[in-house]
């Protein structure tokens, strides 16, 4: 039987400030705008949950963008972004990722391009597996090595 997976741990206290998450919101609708039948990342909410679950992700993020969100919150998103694909391609490459990482993970998102999410399946492979290898050593009797019998070059004991 498997363990349930924990839960989400919750997110760094740096981006519980609303503020915070309202200024990735705004930059993350110039990165991914609504398009057909896709939601804007506005529309996604990106910068709630699936957010927190981006930073829990790639905790490595979390000060550079901290940073990052702090030194843009004044500016027009518009010429943000401009000015980080100008200036500072590498922070506009971690925008991007977070941005991104936050959009695919939106429950509306993947129901929009029909992935459920991951799945464990198990499927027949008609005896072609790892675990029909496995199926002739369980059948035999257990034996182990009695590490107490130095010399005995087998050193082979059935149980």
């Amino acid at each position: 039987m498997r363990k349930a997976r924990p839960k989400m741990a919750p997110a760094p206290e740096p981006f519980v400030a609303p503020s915070l998450r309202a200024r990735f919101t705004a930059l993350a609708e110039v990165l991914i705008p609504a398009a057909g039948h896709m939601p804007s990342a506005r529309d996604a909410e990106v910068g709630e949950s699936s957010f927190d679950r981006v930073l829990v992700a790639r905790p490595d993020l979390i000060r550079p963008l901290a940073d990052l969100l702090q030194e843009c919150r004044d500016g027009e998103p518009l010429q943000v972004i401009e000015a980080l694909a100008r200036d500072c391609p590498a922070k506009l490459e971690m925008l991007l990722v977070a941005a991104a990482g936050a959009y695919y993970l939106c429950q509306r998102v993947r129901d929009s391009i029909g992935y459920p999410g991951q799945e464990a399946l198990s499927l027949d492979r008609g005896g072609f597996g790892g675990e029909d290898l496995l199926d002739p050593m369980l059948e035999r009797a257990p034996f182990f090595r009695d590490p107490r019998s130095p010399g005995s070059r087998s050193g082979l004991t059935e149980r």
